[in-house]
């Protein structure tokens, strides 16, 4: 019927793409206005989603709020757009967010990284994180060497990165640490010889709160 009507009315398929995407924005926004979205508000949402194959991470910060939600239930997307991405997953691996225009740096040998102190947002309860002080600092990329520019995957099991000059795997459950800048995430695994993992991308807190919660379901 949808289909039907925008032919009549010369809307073509990108137009309509569209309109579906801003109808899903404004439906998350309002079910999140006030209060926590119900069991059959989520079903309608996550329906609609599926009907237009639009995934959470085309939403948005409305899509961002409601992959959260999912996750603090155990639950993962069942799809994300993820076109033309130069990444094996493992099998039974999940796709969760991207994140695209990604500088990765890396710490030369012969510097030291100066600057706040590695650590995790602050749990305060189950899906709730202190954001108090904003975390104003920037990435200090003149300690750093920037090592490539393309795309941030974040999967049920790993933190990807690919770029033409490389591609880095970082198992979820080996992250100790991830802490946000106002630019970007330094992340460090747990390892002997782990060194910081510096990405600069579009929303950190974000980035770390995702990065939290996939902790949180594969550890506990």
């Amino acid at each position: 019927m949808i289909e039907q009507i925008s032919r009549n009315n010369f809307v073509t398929g990108g137009e309509l793409r569209q309109l579906a995407i801003n109808g899903l924005q404004k439906m998350v926004s309002f079910a999140f206005a006030d209060r926590v979205p119900t069991e059959e508000e989520e079903q309608r949402i996550t329906g609609l989603c599926n009907t237009f194959e639009i995934a959470a991470n085309e939403l948005g910060d409305p899509g961002m709020r409601l992959l959260l939600r999912r996750l603090d239930e155990g639950k993962y997307p069942e799809k994300v757009r993820v076109d033309e991405l130069p990444v094996n997953l493992e099998p039974n691996e999940t796709a969760i967010w991207l994140f695209n225009n990604v500088s990765h740096y890396t710490i030369p040998n012969h510097t030291q990284y100066i600057g706040t102190s590695l650590g995790v947002p602050i749990r305060l309860n189950k899906g709730i994180y202190d954001r108090v002080g904003a975390f104003r600092e920037r990435v200090k990329t003149e300690n750093l060497a920037e090592d490539g520019h393309g795309v941030f995957l974040l999967t049920s099991r790993n933190a990807y990165f690919w770029s033409p000059q490389n591609v880095i795997k970082l198992p979820i459950k080996e992250i100790a640490s991830v802490y946000p800048h106002s630019d970007g995430i330094q992340i460090m695994c747990d390892a002997a010889n782990s060194v910081p993992q510096i990405f600069k991308l579009d929303d950190p807190l974000f980035a770390c709160d995702v990065i939290a919660r996939l902790y949180d379901a594969i550890v506990t």
